[in-house]
């Protein structure tokens, strides 16, 4: 009898945490509500299922890995940050001079660099922007990084897959990553015309690539363009 209320304490301990586990680690509401009524009405097994399919473990090991590699850089940055900002606020510039108390207090209390030699050109619209967009793909050399939640395939859409290719026919190495749930069938209709080793592409879910592993990116709404021109020119379209 002993023993048989001592299993019975802990099997309902085990259940309170897998539950509490199930609410703040499912995302979906009615994932939520399955998992619970299936852990408590069906007693063992339905524990057991939960921990063998509702865990995805390959992702949170992924994940795990990820968190360190940039909590480490996180702390690289944090020690050449203020260095690196004190010396752009100590140098000889009439136009940082001119700010040096906003650039230091911005570097001591918020660890936000200065940094030289940048341009800011505002795109406020669809009619500004994709002109942008398609000549920074046209001009340029070196490499081609482009991220997209939603990308159609219509028009515009069109003219930047025939450009990545171009670009990536004339050598220059292109990376393009779209997100699964925001683009769908995508990839069916550029599969077959993009499959050269300078271009590589993926969705951010489901498959795995040599650019980018599948989870590092999940459900961002960001257009993201990185490339160099004729001078290294790193450009972000958000």
């Amino acid at each position: 009898m002993h023993w048989t209320w001592i299993m019975i304490t802990g099997y309902l301990f085990l259940l309170l945490v897998v539950c509490l586990r199930v609410i703040f680690e499912t995302h979906s509401s009615t994932k939520t509500l399955a998992y619970l009524l299936f852990c408590i009405f069906i007693p063992v097994i339905g524990i057991v299922f939960y921990l063998t399919f509702g865990i995805n473990y390959w992702k949170t090991k992924l994940y795990s890995k990820k968190a360190e590699a940039d909590e480490r850089l996180l702390q690289q940055l944090k020690k050449n940050v203020p260095q690196y900002g004190q010396s752009i606020v100590t140098a000889s510039d009439a136009a940082v001079m001119q700010h040096a108390e906003l650039a230091t207090m911005l570097i001591k209390d918020l660890k936000s660099p200065l940094t030289r030699n940048n341009k800011v050109k505002l795109l406020l619209n669809g009619e500004d922007k994709f002109p942008e967009l398609l000549s920074c793909l046209e001009n340029a050399k070196h490499h081609i990084h482009l991220e997209y939640y939603i990308y159609e395939l219509d028009e515009i859409g069109s003219a930047v897959i025939e450009l990545l290719i171009k670009k990536a026919k004339a050598g220059i190495e292109v990376r393009f990553i779209y997100d699964d749930f925001g683009s769908p069938g995508i990839k069916r209709k550029i599969e077959k015309e993009c499959r050269m080793p300078a271009l590589k592409y993926t969705h951010s879910q489901k498959s795995i690539s040599s650019c980018w592993q599948t989870g590092l990116i999940t459900a961002t709404t960001a257009k993201l363009l990185s490339l160099t021109g004729k001078q290294p020119l790193p450009v972000a379209l958000t």
